[in-house]
């Protein structure tokens, strides 16, 4: 998309800008997921046949519909649309740059965090003399909403959103040289 001697190829395909963010997103999400499965899968029993062998030893074998692999692909996913995005956005380095976006976006969001609940919770309980037990039975509620709120944004807005933006960095691209 941004090298100068590649990107006409890839600017000029009879398809719309859409189709283009989708082959590539479908390519590094769906694809790329279902053969890190099975290389990780065939790579298990590989594994363990030779550690059977030579050491008489036999550890679990990776089974790809674990409930517990489904969560960490949902992350995964959620890392990808990040990746994905500054992949369409940034011209050079886009792995290092992301890298460091989504350290300074952690920083901020922390500082923020922090500063919220100084504003928000010292000036009702003092000096937090009523301690953390019960500061956390107080907004027991308060927390479970939020965080469905969080997780809903994190597991659903979070990818649909660097998506969408990412679409728009390669209509921007498509436009702005010409093609």
């Amino acid at each position: 998309l941004h090298d100068k001697t590649k990107n006409e190829a890839y600017l000029l395909l009879p398809a719309s800008t859409l189709e283009k963010t989708i082959a590539r997103l479908l390519s590094a999400t769906i694809f790329f997921l279902v053969y890190l499965l099975i290389l990780i899968s065939f790579t298990s029993v590989v594994v363990e046949t030779l550690n059977k062998i030579f050491f008489d030893q036999q550890n679990q074998l990776f089974h790809p519909f674990d409930p517990r692999i489904g969560a960490l692909l949902s992350h995964y996913v959620i890392l990808q649309s990040v990746y994905f995005l500054g992949a369409a956005w940034f011209r050079k380095t886009h792995f290092i740059k992301t890298t460091f976006a989504i350290t300074i976006a952690c920083i901020g969001l922390t500082v923020l965090a922090m500063v919220i609940i100084r504003l928000v919770l010292v000036p009702s309980f003092g000096d937090l003399e009523m301690g953390i037990d019960s500061l956390y039975s107080l907004y027991h509620g308060l927390i479970g909403a939020a965080q469905v709120g969080l997780n809903a944004l994190y597991f659903v807005g979070l990818p649909v959103m660097c998506w969408f933006v990412a679409w728009l960095r390669v209509r921007e691209t498509q436009v702005s040289d010409g093609v």
